[in-house]
């Protein structure tokens, strides 16, 4: 199973779900770290919609818009946090590392893809920021936030430089990324809203720099299969040769495998977790199978 299918599991998916991707603009000079829309019109955009925790039933009221770019040595955020609360909306200035996620705060949940923990990094509105690796509080990376308050609410702009990230992406790698906001409304009550659902420490949206090299996707397919084959030498034939297919049937629909658009690589990886979801079960069935069909002393 890849990566994104046992995260997809782990979310509570019950079938690998095409995932949300955002093509990452990349850009000469930093935007403003403080001023409206200043060097951001080049942008992607997403808006952080979905509900989630004990309100997830209910629909966004205090809507997100977040912006992204990217430079040569950095990755930039611009939030734009709605809430008619303001300037009176619940937060204050802590110390770094401090609980700033339990005040109106924005969270960013970064997976560089490197076999290591996720990066997570909060800032609330009064500029406090948080930082650490998964659950550990220890790490402190070299980023910077920028927050300012506006008449529909408050803004924040974040910039990430790519060393503290473990360095740049390379050339047709993706990350997985997700993002988080905490708010509390007019009414008094706490409103908690994800890009991707269900939000909080699930990387799960793609972030693409450009084309996406899938061939190590196509390894690790390869490899699993291989695994499950050399299994089934010892009895019978069994879901080898029709997962081989199924993969044979997604490999020729890439006519370069080492550049696909962000958009088609999205569907592909879909598709090519719902194969290597077949491959698992059919190995220990194949393992069991042999065990019962080698011959006893």
């Amino acid at each position: 199973m890849t990566a994104l299918a046992m995260r997809l599991a782990a979310a509570g998916a019950g079938s690998a779900a095409e995932p949300a991707v955002v093509v990452v603009p990349r850009v000469q000079a930093d935007p403003a770290m403080n001023a409206p829309q200043a060097g951001w019109d080049a942008a992607a955009s997403i808006r952080i919609d979905e509900p989630v925790g004990e309100a997830a039933r209910a629909p966004v009221r205090l809507t997100t818009d977040v912006s992204i770019l990217r430079t040569e040595d950095a990755l930039a955020l611009r939030f734009v946090c709605t809430n008619p609360s303001a300037p009176n909306f619940e937060t204050r200035e802590r110390d770094r590392d401090a609980e700033a996620y339990d005040d109106e705060s924005v969270e960013v949940f970064i997976d560089v893809r490197d076999g290591s923990d996720y990066y997570h990094l909060v800032v609330n509105a009064s500029g406090s920021v948080y930082d650490g690796r998964k659950l550990n509080r220890s790490w402190n990376g070299d980023w910077t936030a920028a927050v300012r308050q506006s008449g529909h609410g408050w803004e924040a702009t974040v910039r990430i430089p790519f060393q503290t990230l473990g360095g740049p992406p390379a050339p047709g790698t993706y990350w997985l990324l997700n993002i988080c906001r905490n708010a509390r409304g007019p009414d008094g009550q706490w409103e908690r809203s994800a890009w991707i659902a269900p939000g909080y420490h699930r990387p799960l949206g793609l972030f693409c720099f450009g084309d996406v090299d899938a061939r190590p996707l196509f390894r690790d397919l390869h490899r699993a299969l291989a695994n499950l084959q050399r299994f089934e030498t010892v009895g019978a034939a069994g879901a080898g040769a029709s997962i081989s297919a199924s993969v044979a049937t997604l490999e020729s629909r890439i006519d370069d495998p080492s550049r696909v658009a962000p958009e088609r690589f999205a569907g592909l990886l879909a598709a090519a977790d719902e194969v290597s979801r077949t491959i698992e079960p059919s190995v220990q069935q194949a393992v069991m199978r042999a065990i019962l069909e080698t011959p006893r002393p």
